[in-house]
């Protein structure tokens, strides 16, 4: 018997040794040897140096986009005046009054407001045309002045309300 509470005690006290032992490495700080990245790595933004790919629709017609030949200048306000122009009269005689009448009375705004937001675009246009001047292959300033050229020219065609 007293072989049986010995071998008890040797077996309780190998028991609370291994216990302590658990609980130590459980509650201790682990200490990592890989460091983890900073979170500016880990996010998915265009880093510097890197381009990212343009998409480019194959029929760019079938989504309302005016498609421009590439040449080395863009094209003058005189061919996109008469490119919107064109794309208007087109407009005009698909649909009927109604509807343009319905879609006129959505883009209604105040002419004070149209002639102001006219004048900024006449200002970036003579911005990036200086731009241009000075960087010729510049091509977000060529993209930019094509745009903002289609931009005066839809604000011109519309009719005065």
């Amino acid at each position: 018997m007293a072989r049986y509470i010995m071998n008890k005690k040797i077996f309780l006290v190998i028991l609370s040794i291994l216990l302590v032992v658990v609980f130590i490495s459980i509650s201790r700080p682990r200490v990592y040897k890989k460091k983890t990245k900073a979170i500016a790595d880990r996010l998915p933004f265009k880093k510097e140096g890197i381009p990212t790919p343009r998409l480019v629709p194959a029929r760019p017609e079938d989504y309302g986009m005016v498609v421009f030949e590439q040449s080395s200048q863009p094209p003058g306000e005189a061919q996109i005046n008469a490119l919107i122009h064109k794309k208007m009269q087109d407009i005009k005689t698909r649909f009927p009054e109604e509807v343009l009448s319905k879609v006129g009375e959505r883009i209604k705004e105040d002419a004070q407001k149209t002639k102001e937001k006219l004048a900024q675009i006449d200002e970036a246009i003579i911005k990036c045309r200086q731009i241009l001047k000075d960087e010729p292959y510049n091509e977000e300033a060529r993209n930019r002045l094509q745009n903002l050229l289609i931009l005066k020219s839809i604000a011109q065609e519309l009719p005065e309300r």
